[in-house]
Order: structure tokens, then C-alpha cells, then sequence
């Protein structure tokens, strides 16, 4: 499980807004506890604060954490948050932990932790986007937009999908253009997707290692159905069709 801790900040709701994680604490037990200043930081003396957590599968006993023996690091966020925030790993974390309450559809794609983390369609082949959208009739006709919510991750979609279908080779194997998408926005489209279905930042996907350059080719093409695209360029070939 991962912990937080922030400095003394005001309640709960403040310290989680103004310590930058309203996206990976929705409703995070919390306790008031000091650490040793050299942990967090460095100096000398105690710092009081308010350490925080969620599990996804029920409550917290936050009085269980081995404070003593907990490593820290800063959660570096960018922009950065208005006060700051250390984090740890208690125990080992699991996927269960950190999932949202409405997840969306996609594909198991085992991380870097060596866990499957369900990643999220942007599309679907080859029907289009598969993400929740507002629909509203118009003269007869009924148009779809894609909630704001995932507005980003629909545009991500979008450019996969360009690079990657139109680079589908004539064996059905789709090939991806190293040059078009560099390393730094692959992993972060690829924690984009895993931040759509968990409580996961790029600081906690640095934390737990979820990002292993030999598993980005797998978890890119989850985000617009791959697995899906494949099976459509088999059973065409196998119906004597073209692509």
C-alpha cells in the first residue's frame, strides 16, 4: 500500500488539494503522527503531519504502519504542489488497492511489478472511441461527445491510432514506428491510461516500477485495442478476405 505523508497544513481535504493528490486520495483515511525530520527532508527534531492512505478494498488501520521502518521519498509533481509530500510502500501494493470506483473496459497488461493492470481503451477496433460519452439528438441525428474527463486520453487515442494502424503490416502484425512517439511520451501516455482506472500518478508509477521498457510496445496497443485489431486481421485472412 502506498502512504503519504504532508506537513501540518490545515484538515484533510486542504492537505490532500494543496499537497497535489485530489487525483490519487478520494477518500483517504488519515492520522496526525510526527517523523524524524532527517526522513522527511532532513533537519534535526520531529515534524508533525498527517499521514494518509486508501485501499480500494475496505478500510485502513493506519496505527498498523512501521513509521520506524518506512523509506520516503518526495512526490515530485509538476507544477509543484503548494506544500510538500513524502511517499512510501507499505507492504506490496497491489492493483486492487488502487482502482477507481467506475473503471473502463480494456485489456490486462501484466507491469512492470509483474501484476496485470487493467489498461484502458481509448478505441475500440474498429469501432471507434470507447470511452463514456454525452449524446445528444439533433435534427434526427444522435451525436456523441467524449465526457471532458477523458478528453486527453481520447486525444492520445487518437494519435496511437494513427501511428499504429497505419502501420499494419501485410502478416497482420502491427508495427510500431519507434520514431514517431518518443520514450518520454510513451511512458507518459502509458501512466495517463493506467491514472484512467487507478489512483496512479507518475510518482507512483515511478515508486512501484510499473513501467519497463520491454512491456510499453504491449501496454501502447492496449490503449486502442491491439489485441482486438490482431484478431480482426486473423479471422479476416482466415475468411479469405483482405485487410
Amino acid at each position: 500500500m502506498i502512504v503519504y505523508f504532508v506537513e501540518d497544513a490545515g484538515g484533510p481535504a486542504e492537505i490532500v488539494k494543496s499537497a497535489g493528490l485530489s487525483r490519487v486520495l478520494e477518500a483517504p483515511t488519515s492520522v496526525s503522527v510526527e517523523l524524524p525530520a532527517e526522513r522527511v527532508g532532513g533537519g534535526e527534531g520531529t515534524v508533525r503531519g498527517l499521514l494518509l492512505a486508501e485501499d480500494g478494498r475496505g478500510p485502513v488501520k493506519l496505527q498498523d504502519v512501521p513509521l520506524a521502518y518506512l523509506q520516503w521519498e518526495e512526490r515530485i509533481e509538476n507544477p509543484a504542489p503548494t506544500v510538500k509530500c513524502w511517499m512510501s510502500e507499505w507492504g506490496e501494493t497491489t492493483p486492487e488497492e488502487l482502482k477507481r470506483r467506475r473503471m473502463i473496459d480494456g485489456h490486462l497488461v501484466r507491469m512492470g511489478d509483474e501484476r496485470k493492470w487493467l489498461i484502458p481503451m481509448a478505441r475500440k477496433f474498429p469501432a471507434g472511441t470507447a470511452l463514456p460519452m454525452t449524446l445528444r439528438l439533433r435534427d434526427g441525428v444522435l451525436e456523441g461527445e467524449v465526457l471532458k474527463e477523458f478528453a486527453d486520453f481520447s486525444a492520445v487515442g487518437e494519435r496511437l491510432f494513427e501511428f499504429l494502424y497505419l502501420n499494419v503490416k501485410g502478416d497482420g502484425e502491427v508495427a510500431y514506428p519507434d520514431a514517431a512517439i518518443s520514450w518520454v511520451e510513451s511512458f507518459e501516455m502509458i501512466v495517463g491510461a493506467l491514472g484512467i482506472n487507478y489512483r496512479v500518478e507518475i510518482a507512483e508509477a515511478n515508486l512501484l516500477g510499473l513501467v519497463r521498457d520491454d512491456r510499453m510496445r504491449e501496454a501502447l496497443g492496449a490503449i486502442v485495442d491491439e489485441p482486438g485489431a490482431l484478431e480482426h486481421v486473423k479471422k479476416k485472412r482466415s475468411d479469405g478476405g483482405s485487410e
